[in-house]
Parts: C-alpha cells; structure tokens; sequence
C-alpha cells in the first residue's frame, strides 16, 4: 500500500507499522488475494439468492436483509442501498487499513459480484474509483445474469 505526505503518496515497506494493529483484528486485518475475495463474494452472493451448497437457513438470510425499509440500510456488516446502474439493491462492505482499500458488493438480483481494491487510501478517492468501475462493470454482464436472460 501506500501512504500520504506533503509530496504525495509514498510506498509503505512491509513490517510492523505497514498494517493495522493486532488490537483492532480481526475486523481490521483481513488478508486475501483477489480471487479468493472473488470466491467470498460469490459465496455471499449464493447466500442471498438461497443457492449455497453449504450455508443455508434463517441466521444466514438475516445476514443480507436490513432490518428496516429505508433507501439505505445495514444489515450485520452489509450496506443494503440502490444504485442507478441495477435493477434491484447493492448489498457491499468496504474497507482500508490505511493504506489499501478492498470493496466488495454483490447484487443479488442481478446474480453479479463486484470487487475492487486499490493500494492507495484517500477515502473518497479510493470509494469513487470503486463506485465507478462497478458501475462499468454492471454493463458487461456475463451470459447468465439476469439482465443477460431478460434480452435473449
């Protein structure tokens, strides 16, 4: 990742100060590589939709079902709010340790996940860039999505 001075963003080294400390963990210190975030949202996304192999039931519906109404809502970790480029709700989490940003969402209506992760953090940057390329990703859905079934 990388950090901010006066002259801009700057590498961090790896060691002890290139991450959140072990007091906040677990919730701060999550390690992944991109496909296995992949493969943890699909897993969401299967969860949501009532289509896990593995994790079924009440508890893990009320994961991803806000406990009220409202245009935006959380629910157990998830952000469950609309976004102009999908049809039904975004259900997405984000986070940063300072110096790298991961956002990950997935739409259940649309059968679609969506993750990005920079390694620079500047929150309103790093949340824009996500935003925006999950929006150009909405166009290109795969060929078993639900927009992709509804043009066939």
């Amino acid at each position: 990742g990388h950090g901010w001075t006066y002259g801009g963003p700057h590498p961090i080294m790896p060691g002890v100060y290139a991450d959140n400390a072990p007091l906040i963990g677990p919730a701060g210190t999550v390690h992944l590589s991109l496909p296995d975030l992949a493969r943890y949202g699909k897993a969401h996304l299967e969860i949501a939709r009532g289509e896990s192999p593995l994790w079924q039931g009440e508890a893990f519906n009320q994961l991803h079902t806000a406990p009220s109404d409202d245009a935006r809502s959380y629910a157990a970790g998830w952000v469950i709010d609309k976004r102009p480029f999908l049809d039904g709700a975004l259900i997405h989490h984000n986070g940063s340790n300072s110096y790298w940003y991961a956002h990950l969402a997935f739409a259940p209506e649309e059968n679609q996940v969506f993750f990005c992760a920079t390694n620079y953090f500047w929150r309103s940057q790093s949340a824009e860039t996500c935003e925006v390329f999950f929006k150009h990703l909405a166009h290109f859905a795969p060929i078993w999505s639900k927009r992709s079934q509804d043009a066939g």
